[in-house]
């Protein structure tokens, strides 16, 4: 079966929608005048559902991260999570893996959930459970710094998994590995999605990645993004790595990505 590709304005076909973004606009003031980024952006989300954003470098998919999160209010439209205002719903995992490094493994995983408040005895036990499931056995009392940059990147995705909320977006969160390290870690993170399911929206600017991970792919224009395409990797995760289906899909959209395209369809 191929999957279709459309605009990806329209809302989840049931039930109720995760993350709603309508007609958002967002600029950037400079001196020579604002500089848009978001221009009529409009995006839904299912709950449960997994979507990658890919696009050029600077075309905006970041500012509509910080939108979603409700850490940047845009200029017009509206953003709405579960039908409510994003702020105190949405778990942020920006790029790099920002973790304190004062802090112990199990501290910096701990600070995700210190936002609410003292930290219950019953939640402290449960996110020591999760460092097995997340590779970490053995390394609660470590350190940043005498942790490896994959064990980094699961800390920061295992302290955004515990922050409570009931949306993550993740920026680029495996950027920074290499490429042996951050296939690991997509094949871990397909397991722990699988076992923990969560409402996600990715950034990457690894095609593959976006295609084993999401339920849909939605391609960008550059600078204001708009929706070229949606793609749909047919079946479920998780998926074959060097699959012709997956293979023709990741150049599908590397050509819709083309700037060769765009420049004729500018």
């Amino acid at each position: 079966m191929n999957p279709a590709a459309a605009p990806t304005s329209s809302r989840p076909a049931e039930g109720e929608t995760a993350l709603e973004l309508r007609d958002v606009h967002v600029a950037f003031p400079l001196p020579q005048g604002a500089l848009p980024v978001l221009a009529g952006f409009s995006l839904a989300v299912a709950p449960g559902e997994v979507v990658g954003l890919v696009g050029p470098s600077g075309c905006g998919k970041t500012t509509l991260l910080r939108v979603s999160a409700g850490l940047l209010r845009p200029g017009r439209g509206e953003v709405r999570v579960f039908g409510r205002a994003p702020r105190g719903r949405v778990a942020y995992m920006p790029q790099g893996d920002s973790l304190l490094p004062w802090r112990t493994a199990l501290g910096n995983v701990l600070a995700a959930l210190e936002v609410d408040g003292p930290v219950p005895p019953e939640a402290r036990r449960r996110a020591q459970e999760l460092f097995g499931r997340f590779g970490l056995s053995g390394f609660e009392k470590s350190f940043p710094h005498e942790l490896s940059g994959g064990m980094r990147q699961r800390v920061a995705l295992l302290r955004t998994f515990l922050a409570r909320r009931e949306l993550l977006l993740l920026d680029e969160p495996m950027g920074a590995l290499d490429a042996l390290t951050r296939a690991e870690l997509q094949d871990w993170l397909v397991e722990v999605l699988q076992a923990l399911p969560r409402t996600v929206v990715l950034v990457t600017h690894d095609v593959e990645e976006a295609l084993l991970l999401g339920d849909r792919v939605l391609v960008l224009s550059p600078r204001p993004a708009r929706p070229l395409q949606e793609v749909r990797p047919a079946g479920p995760r998780p998926r074959a790595r060097g699959s012709p289906e997956l293979q023709a899909l990741r150049l599908r959209i590397l050509e819709a990505l083309s700037p060769k395209r765009h420049a004729q369809t500018g």
